[in-house]
């Protein structure tokens, strides 16, 4: 789950990038994926943006991608229990 969170991750990010650039025009799947990039930056990125800058910018993209790993994962679990 890890690795397809982390590839979604920075499949929105590389969008995002392009998008900023002017470089997407109107494709919807690639404007879809690049306005995903809000979603996959939070927590991370939402609450300490004033510490996000050069390497630490994709550490809390790798912490974001384990957050959200760990959420999906306990959320089957806890599905798989109940039935």
């Amino acid at each position: 789950m890890t690795i397809f969170i982390g590839g979604l991750t920075l499949l929105s990010f590389l969008t995002a990038f392009g998008k900023d650039e002017g470089t997407l025009y109107d494709n919807f799947f690639l404007n879809f994926m690049a306005n995903t990039f809000y979603i996959f930056r939070f927590p991370t990125h939402v609450l300490f943006w004033k510490y996000m800058s050069g390497s630490s910018f994709f550490f809390g993209l790798l912490l974001n991608t384990l957050f959200y790993a760990g959420v999906i994962e306990a959320t089957i679990i806890i599905l798989k229990k109940r039935k």
